[in-house]
C-alpha cells in the first residue's frame, strides 16, 4: 500500500466543479470521476493503460501506445484505501448521506426522526448510547446503495463506508471547536466580566496576546473582536460561533484555557465544566498531534483519545443543557459532534492526520481560479478535460520544484 506523490485531490476538484455541475445536470462531474476512476485503476494495476478514460485504444505509435502495458511505477502500484473530506463534500460529490437526513451517518445505525428512541440520537453521547455498538457493516452499506453507489466504490470493491475517513480539520477545529470556542468567548465577555462588551473584549483580546507570547502559539489571530463569533448587534439570538483559519482556532484553544482559568468564577458548576471541557479539548489536540507523520497511533494512545472525547462530549453535553434550561443560545450540539466520536474510534486503526486535509487546503482557490481560465472560449463538454491537463501539470511542477529544493 502507498501514497501516490502526484495524487489528484478529488475533495478539491469536486468543490472547484460542483456550480458548473448544477448547470449541466451532474455531466461535468461524471466525466471528472470517469477520468479519475481510469486513472486510479491504472494506478491499482501499476502499469500505463492500454485505452484512454474513454476506452478508446491509443492511436498507434503514439507515445501512449508504446507506454501500454508498461510499469507505470517501477514496479509500485498505489492502493486508494481512503476518502477524505468534510460531511459536505461526501454528500454532494458521492451522494452518500447528508448530516440533516433522518439518518445522517454512513458509520452507524443513528436516526433522529420524531419518533426514535433516545439511544438512537447522534447527540446522545451516553456510553449506552445505541448507537455507539450499532455500526455498519460494508457488506451491509453497499447493499443499501446498490446501484446508486458512485463509481468509485463500484470500481474497487474493497471500498466501503470504512474508506470514508471524516476529516479533522472540518470536524474539529473549523466544527466542534468553533461552537466550544465561540461559547468561551461569548460567556467571557458577556457573562463573567465586570465590564461592557467591548471593554470585556478589549482585556480578553490583551490576554490572548500575553499568553500566545507565553505559550509561544505557532499560529495566531492577527486581531478578535466580538464579530469574531457573533453578530454584535444581536449577540443573544444566535449561537456562537468562532471564525478564523482552521490553525488559528486549534492554538486559541489552550490560550482561552489559560484565560479561563484566570478568569472562571471559583465554586460555579458551570464555569468548571467549563474548564473541564477545555482541558479536554486540548489534551485531544496534543494526543493527534503526537507522532502527526505516523500512519498508525501508538496504541496507548489510540486508547486514550476516545477516552477525552467522550469526556469532553460529557461536559459539553451538560453545558448545553444548562444552557437550554436557562435559555441561552450557548453550547449548540451539532452533527461534527457525532462525527467527532467516530474519528477517535478509528484511530486505533489509522492515525486521524492521515485523513486530515490540512495539507494544501489553501490550494482550493487557486483550483477555482484554474476553472475559471479553462471556462474562456471553451465549449462545455470540454472544460472538465482542460481542467485536468492543467491541474496534471500543476502538481507535477510542485512536486518537481519541491524535490529540486
Amino acid at each position: 500500500m502507498c501514497e501516490c506523490p502526484l495524487r489528484l485531490d478529488c475533495k478539491r476538484l469536486s468543490f472547484a466543479m460542483f456550480e458548473q455541475s448544477k448547470a449541466d445536470g451532474g455531466e461535468s462531474m461524471r466525466i471528472v470521476w470517469r477520468i479519475l476512476v481510469w486513472s486510479f485503476q491504472a494506478l491499482f494495476a501499476g502499469t500505463w493503460p492500454a485505452t484512454d478514460w474513454t476506452g478508446a485504444p491509443w492511436p498507434a505509435n503514439s507515445a501512449e501506445a508504446r507506454l501500454a502495458g508498461g510499469p507505470l511505477a517501477e514496479g509500485f502500484f498505489g492502493v486508494p484505501y481512503i476518502m477524505k473530506g468534510d460531511w459536505e463534500h461526501f454528500a454532494k460529490s458521492f451522494g452518500l448521506r447528508r448530516y440533516s437526513a433522518g439518518r445522517p451517518c454512513d458509520h452507524c445505525r443513528c436516526e433522529k426522526f420524531h419518533n426514535s428512541d433516545p439511544r438512537d440520537w447522534p447527540t446522545n453521547f451516553r456510553q449506552d448510547a445505541r448507537w455507539r455498538t450499532a455500526l455498519i457493516t460494508p457488506t451491509a452499506w453497499r447493499a443499501e446503495y446498490g446501484a446508486d453507489l458512485h463509481s468509485l466504490w463500484q470500481a474497487f470493491p474493497f471500498m466501503s463506508n470504512w474508506s470514508i475517513e471524516p476529516d479533522e480539520m472540518h470536524t474539529i477545529y473549523m466544527g466542534t471547536s468553533c461552537y466550544m470556542l465561540g461559547s468561551v468567548l461569548h460567556m467571557l465577555v458577556f457573562t463573567i466580566l465586570p465590564g461592557t462588551p467591548m471593554q470585556n473584549m478589549e482585556r480578553v483580546w490583551e490576554g490572548i496576546c500575553e499568553q500566545y507570547r507565553l505559550l509561544r502559539v505557532p499560529t495566531q489571530y492577527s486581531s478578535l473582536g466580538i464579530s469574531s463569533f457573533v453578530d454584535p448587534a444581536r449577540p443573544t439570538l444566535e449561537y456562537p460561533r468562532l471564525k478564523g483559519r482552521a490553525a488559528e482556532v486549534k492554538w486559541l484553544a489552550p490560550v482561552l484555557l489559560a484565560l479561563w482559568r484566570r478568569h472562571g468564577r471559583p465554586g460555579v458548576q458551570v464555569d468548571q465544566w467549563v474548564e473541564a471541557c477545555l482541558t479536554s479539548q486540548v489534551r485531544l489536540q496534543e494526543i493527534i498531534d503526537e507522532e502527526p507523520a505516523a500512519l498508525f497511533m501508538e496504541p496507548a494512545l489510540a486508547a486514550e483519545l476516545p477516552a477525552v472525547a467522550d469526556r469532553m462530549l460529557s461536559f459539553y453535553s451538560r453545558l448545553a443543557d444548562a444552557a437550554n434550561r436557562a435559555g441561552e443560545l450557548l453550547w449548540t450540539v451539532a452533527p461534527k459532534h457525532h462525527q467527532l466520536v467516530h474519528i477517535c474510534a478509528r484511530a486505533a486503526y489509522l492515525h486521524p492526520r492521515r485523513g486530515s486535509c490540512f495539507v494544501d487546503e489553501d490550494f482550493m482557490r487557486r483550483v477555482k481560479g484554474i476553472v475559471q481560465a479553462c471556462t474562456a472560449a471553451t465549449p462545455l463538454h470540454r472544460v472538465p478535460m482542460t481542467l485536468l491537463q492543467k491541474y496534471r501539470w500543476g502538481m507535477c511542477f510542485q512536486y518537481v520544484r519541491a524535490s529540486e529544493e
